[in-house]
Formats: C-alpha cells, sequence, structure tokens
C-alpha cells in the first residue's frame, strides 16, 4: 500500500523516530477499572489481543519500512510473529529485507497466482499484485505472509473483506459497519493471538492490529463493544509505533500525523470521501482473475466499498482466494466472486 501523500518523504528518519515518539505517548491512555461505557454499569474494558513483547521483537530489526514498502513490512512482522510464537528464530533481521521480498523475490514465478499478475508490476509488490497500483494490493500482503510464514508452521493466510451486503438487506448505521468489521477482525485475532494486516486510510497504507480493548469478548461477540483500537505503524520505528486510538478516532475523526489525516477505518477500502464516488487511484479493484469487477467499466465491489484485512486460518487454500468476514457464528466463506 502507499498514500499519496507522504511525510515520510518530507522528513529525515531522525525526526520522524522523535515524532512518532511523541505522537504515540500522546494517544496513549491509561485504563483503571472505571466503566468506560454507560451501557454496562460496572463493566470495564479489557485487553484482547497478540504479545506486546513479541509483536516488538518482531518489528524491532526490520522496520520503519522505506517508500511504498508499507505492506511488505507488514506482512514480514507477521511473519517474524509467527516465528516467535512457535519458538523458531526470525526469518527476517533487517530493514534491507523488504526490498529483497517486495522488489525482488515478489516478481519469481512462485509469486504469481494462479490468474496471472496485474501490469505493469511495480517495485512493490512485483508479479504478486493483481491490482495495478503503486504499491502492495491485499492478495500479494496475503501471498507473502502465506509463503514465509507457511513454510515454517503449514499456516495459511487470507484476505478477508467486509462490505455491508454480505451481512443486511440495507445499510445500517456507519458505526455499526465500522464495529461489524473490527469485531470480525478482532474475532480472528483472538482465535490464533497472531497480529493481522490491516488495510487503512481508503486503501493507501497498512498497519498490523495487535489488540483491541472491548467490553466484552470479540471472539464470541459480534459486534463487539470495542473500546480501543491497538496498532503498529510500520512508518515508524519499531520503539516507538505503537498507537492506540478510541473507536471514535478508528470509525469517525481519524488523526493528523504530520500534516496528514490518517482517516484509518473513516473511509470504505477505495474512498477519498465516505459517500463519494471511488477516487483513489492508488488502491484499485483487481485487474486479473474472478474478482475483476463487473461490468469492469464501473461498479467495482471486490474490495472497494468495505474493508480488508489479512488474517491466518485453517483453510487450506491458495492466498489468490478471499473469504467474508468471519463472525462467532460463521469462521468464513471463500468468495468465488465480486
Amino acid at each position: 500500500m502507499t498514500r499519496a501523500q507522504r511525510f515520510a518523504w518530507r522528513l529525515s528518519l531522525a525526526l520522524l523516530t522523535v515524532a512518532g515518539g511523541i505522537i504515540a505517548m500522546a494517544l496513549a491512555r491509561t485504563y483503571t477499572s472505571t466503566p468506560v461505557d454507560a451501557s454496562c454499569s460496572g463493566c470495564a474494558s479489557t485487553f484482547y489481543g497478540a504479545s506486546d513483547a513479541l509483536v516488538t521483537e518482531a518489528i524491532q530489526n526490520i522496520w520503519p519500512q522505506t517508500s511504498n514498502y508499507c505492506g511488505v513490512e507488514t506482512a514480514l512482522g507477521a511473519v517474524n510473529y509467527a516465528d516467535l510464537w512457535r519458538g523458531l528464530p526470525e526469518k527476517f533481521g533487517s530493514p534491507g529485507d523488504q526490498y529483497w521480498v517486495g522488489g525482488v523475490d515478489n516478481w519469481k514465478a512462485h509469486a504469481i497466482s494462479e490468474w496471472g499478475y496485474a501490469s505493469p508490476a511495480n517495485l512493490f509488490g512485483g508479479k504478486s499484485n493483481i491490482a495495478a497500483d503503486a504499491g502492495t494490493d491485499p492478495r500479494s500482503m496475503a501471498y507473502m505472509t502465506h509463503w514465509y510464514a507457511g513454510t515454517s508452521g503449514g499456516d495459511y493466510f487470507h484476505d478477508y473483506i467486509y462490505r455491508w451486503q454480505m451481512f443486511h438487506a440495507t445499510e445500517p448505521a456507519w458505526n455499526t459497519e465500522v464495529a461489524e468489521a473490527t469485531s470480525s477482525l478482532a474475532h480472528s485475532l483472538m482465535y490464533y493471538k497472531q497480529p493481522i494486516n490491516a488495510v487503512i486510510n481508503g486503501g493507501a497504507h497498512s498497519v498490523l492490529v495487535t489488540g483491541v480493548f472491548s467490553l466484552n469478548n470479540p471472539r464470541y461477540y459480534w459486534p463487539a463493544k470495542i473500546q480501543d483500537i491497538v496498532y503498529r505503524d510500520p512508518e515508524y520505528a519499531p520503539w516507538n509505533s505503537r498507537f492506540e486510538v478510541s473507536f471514535t478516532t478508528w470509525a469517525d475523526t481519524g488523526l493528523y500525523l504530520g500534516g496528514f489525516r490518517y482517516t484509518l477505518w473513516a473511509f470504505y477500502y477505495g474512498d477519498l470521501d465516505r459517500r463519494g464516488d471511488h477516487k483513489n487511484r492508488w488502491d484499485p479493484e483487481p485487474k486479473v482473475g474472478v474478482y475483476v469487477p463487473k461490468p469492469t467499466s464501473g461498479h467495482p465491489s471486490h474490495w472497494y466499498g468495505g474493508f480488508t484485512w489479512i488474517a491466518r486460518d485453517t483453510f487450506a487454500t491458495s492466498p489468490d482466494w478471499s473469504y467474508t468476514a468471519p463472525t462467532p457464528s460463521s469462521w468464513g466463506t471463500r468468495m468465488t466472486s465480486p
């Protein structure tokens, strides 16, 4: 993934590191036993997620990203975490690994989808991209995570998609959509305790979501009463890349970093404005395979108009295939058409 405006290009790495640390500390919240939701008298939010210590260890030698390698770096962070969780040595130990995986290895034959690849291929996903974008598309991130993590433990990783049409006859309130999508993401997070590569900013960036604070367990409630989302951003060095934002910030207001608004999940994938046309050219729909929009001239419906992330699962299928967002009662269904 990439962003149209990248302040990382405008600041030195040293300044970026300092700024990131200040922002991360400012965003952190202190949790007490005081109820945080008037509808849940006597309740307190609880953390559900991956090991914070292992996440730090997984990314400390490979982050931050350079250029448009955010999708690659989040995939490599997830792979390192999977290795550490099994007690194995990390596969990646240098920032230079992002250039090898995204810029070299993803041009090889094994990276190519069963449907081929989008042309022109770029430096940040190579032939693993099925969309002709400027960064790394979700299929490419699923492929990279599966390819490197799966060789250690036989794990599978796939792209998951939430659109309200999958679950409702009529569109619910915006916050309900985001709550359902975030709860589905957190459901997978709780099932495996594996950080999840989430696409944010309308499809222009990706981060590792490592946990949520919720009034109930998102593994069993949908939507869960999620209060805060915790994530790591590859644009920052590992020791200050941890962000903790309220659900309101995640779903509605976003936050400003370095003069740029991180919209998080306040926009659908592909949207520059929430209810406007699909204007984001940085991450278009697939150009090859079964997920090419029909008709191709309009009405995109695969990644667009919803939310998407990469999660570990037990489905012994190619990372080419996407799945609907899981719920406590339904682990997931493969999407065979847009």
